[in-house]
């Protein structure tokens, strides 16, 4: 277990700007409803410790809201704008006290999931700290740059200008044994709002043609649904 936890300080959140070296890291795990609360606190004290201040990232605990068969009830996410950014806050963090204090709350109340890290590739739309439903569509991908260029063109078109969610695409950079390359991650402020969008969009000719340019360069693995539910830290705009 311990093992596990200590993974969690490498763990978006996801709505800031992107950049080329940024990178985003997710830790699940299961929990009872009943001791998320406690983790939340617990989270609390590590994140207002010495060896956490001056933290040039984001770590947001999410709750799974549609996963299929995935038993993990929550993630951790974290976010950067480069490797060495995560390497000295891991260092630091580690170091005080408040690290130990918070895997001796945390592992008891909790069960490990699966961890995974990705690297921002690009992103469109308005950015918002309002949006805490977040849909992540993941694909195995043959062909990245046509894939890419798929989805550049559908966020460009006069459909994707009106789009009121932020997107955000991902290359996989290391998640164990799986043939998931990409992730699209859609943030929203609200179910409902994502429900509206996504019926819009799809009944489009903008929607159609990217389809068919996107279909031959990746295959579509299943969409998770996931809410904000703290997020601590902050991220500096990208140069």
């Amino acid at each position: 277990m311990k093992c596990f936890i200590a993974l969690v300080a490498s763990l978006v959140l996801l709505a800031h700007a992107a950049s080329a070296q940024q990178n985003w890291a997710v830790t699940t795990f299961t929990a009872e409803p009943q001791d998320v609360g406690k983790i939340i606190a617990a989270t609390d004290k590590l994140m207002s410790a010495p060896g956490t201040q001056g933290f040039t990232g984001t770590v947001s605990l999410m709750a799974s809201v549609l996963d299929g068969n995935d038993p993990a009830t929550h993630s951790f996410i974290s976010v950067f704008n480069s490797m060495a950014d995560r390497e000295a806050w891991f260092a630091k963090m580690t170091a005080d006290p408040a690290w130990d204090a918070f895997l001796a709350t945390f592992g008891p109340l909790s069960d490990p999931g699966s961890t995974s890290r990705m690297n921002t590739v690009r992103s469109w739309g308005p950015v918002s700290d309002a949006d805490v439903v977040w849909r992540l569509h993941v694909f195995d991908v043959s062909d990245a740059a046509a894939f890419t260029s798929a989805l550049d063109t559908l966020m460009k078109s006069p459909t994707g200008q009106k789009s009121p969610a932020q997107v955000h695409l991902s290359a996989v950079d290391a998640a164990g044994a799986t043939s998931i390359t990409h992730v699209i991650s859609v943030g929203y402020e609200s179910e409902t709002e994502a429900d509206a969008w996504t019926r819009e969009i799809t009944a489009t000719q903008d929607w159609a043609s990217y389809q068919k340019a996107s279909a031959p360069a990746g295959e579509f693995g299943g969409t998770f649904v996931i809410r904000t539910l703290k997020t601590w830290g902050s991220l500096p705009a990208s140069e």
